[in-house]
C-alpha cells in the first residue's frame, strides 16, 4: 500500500514537462540582397499582413518597414543601397510601384496606374526602373496580359511600354552591365526566358529546352542565369543555372515554391523562398546548389 502512495506523491511533485513551442505560421517571400550583401529585404506575413521587412544576411534582426494594410511585396534595392522599390495596393485598391528609404521612411507612389503593377527592378545606373503591369486589378481576366513598362527616375514622366506584345511578359531583370534585360514570356505558347537590349528591340529566346521557365535573375558577373522551372499549376519547381547563351541548363535544387532565386552580390550564395516548418521561409544555398539551409532566425 505504501509503494503506490509514494509513486503518486512523486508524480505530483515532478515538474511539468515543457513542450517546445511550434513555429509560428507565417510566410517569408521574395528575398532581395542589399548591394553590399549584408542585408536581405523580403515580404512577410509574420505580423498578419504582407509587409516589407529587412534582416541581416544571416536571418537575424528582422525589422518591419511598411505598416499599411494590403499586400506590400517584391522589394528591390537601389544600386547605392539607400532606397527600396516595392509594390503596394494601398491607393484605391490599385497595386502601384512605391519607393521608400532603406530604413522605411518617405514612402511614396511612383505610378498612378489603374490595375496592377509590380515586381519593380532598378537599372544598374539607377536612372530608370522596369516593372510589369496589367489593366486587370485582380489578375483574373483573360485578354489583359502582363506588359513590361519603363520609368525614367530623373524625369516627372509617365511609364512607357518597354516591350510591346500581346503575350504575358513578366519579371524583368537588368544585366549587371545594364545592356540587356532578362524576362520570361508565354509568347511561344509556353513560358520561356528571353533577352532584349535595355534600350528595347526584338527579344530573343534563351536556350532550346521545352520545360516552362520563369522568374530568372543574373549572377553578379553577368555570365550565369538562375531560374525556376516547373509545369504550370504544379506547386513545385526546380532551380537551374545556365549561361546567357542557354547552353545545357544544370539543375541546382528542387523546391515546392515558384519563388525566384537570386544570387548574392559576391556570387557565392543564392537566396530563395521555400516551405519549411511553420510556413514558407527564406533559404540560402551555395551557388552550386549545395548546402541548402533555412536562414537562422527566419524559422
Amino acid at each position: 500500500m505504501l509503494k503506490p502512495i509514494l509513486c503518486l506523491l512523486t508524480a505530483l511533485w515532478l515538474p511539468p514537462v515543457l513542450q517546445e513551442p511550434s513555429p509560428a505560421k507565417y510566410d517569408d517571400l521574395w528575398p532581395a540582397w542589399s548591394p553590399d550583401g549584408r542585408r536581405i529585404a523580403f515580404t512577410s506575413t509574420r505580423d498578419g499582413d504582407p509587409e516589407i521587412y529587412v534582416m541581416r544576411a544571416d536571418g537575424t534582426g528582422a525589422r518591419r518597414l511598411t505598416t499599411t494594410p494590403g499586400r506590400d511585396a517584391h522589394p528591390s534595392w537601389s544600386p547605392d543601397g539607400r532606397s527600396i522599390l516595392f509594390q503596394s495596393p494601398r491607393e484605391e485598391g490599385h497595386t502601384r510601384i512605391f519607393l521608400m528609404d532603406a530604413e522605411g521612411g518617405n514612402q511614396r507612389a511612383l505610378t498612378k496606374n489603374i490595375g496592377f503593377c509590380g515586381v519593380p527592378v532598378w537599372s544598374p545606373d539607377a536612372r530608370r526602373i522596369l516593372f510589369q503591369c496589367t489593366d486587370d486589378v485582380r489578375r483574373t481576366t483573360q485578354g489583359k496580359p502582363w506588359q513590361l513598362f519603363s520609368l525614367d527616375m530623373a524625369a516627372a514622366a509617365q511609364p512607357v511600354p518597354f516591350v510591346r506584345s500581346t503575350a504575358n511578359d513578366q519579371v524583368p531583370s537588368f544585366s549587371p552591365d545594364g545592356r540587356q534585360v532578362l524576362f520570361y514570356s508565354d509568347r511561344s505558347g509556353i513560358k520561356r526566358l528571353y533577352l532584349v537590349a535595355s534600350g528595347g528591340g526584338e527579344p530573343t529566346v534563351i536556350g532550346n529546352w521545352t520545360m516552362p521557365s520563369r522568374a530568372a535573375s543574373w549572377s553578379p558577373d553577368g555570365k550565369t542565369i538562375v531560374f525556376a522551372s516547373g509545369a504550370d499549376g504544379v506547386p513545385a519547381a526546380d532551380f537551374y543555372v545556365t549561361d546567357v547563351n542557354g547552353r545545357t541548363p544544370v539543375r541546382l535544387a528542387g523546391t515546392k515554391s515558384h519563388g525566384g532565386a537570386v544570387f548574392s552580390p559576391d556570387g557565392r550564395r543564392i537566396a530563395f523562398n521555400d516551405p519549411a516548418e511553420g510556413g514558407t521561409r527564406i533559404w540560402i544555398m551555395d551557388a552550386d546548389g549545395r548546402n541548402p539551409r533555412v536562414l537562422a532566425g527566419s524559422s
